[in-house]
């Protein structure tokens, strides 16, 4: 009966060690850990939904019903979001960050434009508000 115990307590430390090793992720590589609960704008876009957070977009594509993410870590370009609008027109989100920075993303591709965040103007570079007009966008800011 010892035997069978201690092979018993054994076996249970064992499969304890393996459940736990297998839950880490990959040396080299990195997992986000971004609050994704607290959304503060939505944008409708052909297939996606778009839902932006303070640090992080996440969509939800109808046609394969699956939730992705998008962050720094993988494609966006900065942090705090302003504001997320969509041209239909176009087919292109606008992600406009607090510091002035803005991304467009068309069809799993990003082109950053920095100009406002990297030009020397007094006060705040926030971009609060994006609408869309005929083909073009209109930017509420501080300046």
């Amino acid at each position: 009966m010892k035997h069978f115990q201690k092979f018993l307590l054994h076996s249970i430390i064992l499969l304890l060690f393996s459940v736990n090793l297998c839950a880490q992720i990959p040396v080299g590589t990195w997992q986000d850990h971004l609050p994704y609960a607290n959304a503060k704008n939505v944008a409708i876009g052909k297939n996606k939904i778009y839902c932006a957070t303070d640090l992080a977009l996440f969509y939800y594509d109808l046609q394969d019903n699956s939730v992705n993410k998008l962050n720094k870590i993988n494609l966006l370009s900065d942090l705090e979001i302003g504001n997320i609008a969509y041209s239909k027109k176009h087919e292109k989100l606008i992600v406009a960050y607090k510091n002035g920075n803005i991304d467009l993303i068309f069809k799993e591709e990003i082109v950053n434009l920095p100009e406002i965040n990297q030009e020397i103007i007094s006060g705040g570079k926030c971009i609060y508000n994006v609408d869309y007009y005929d083909y073009k966008a209109f930017l509420s800011t501080d300046f």
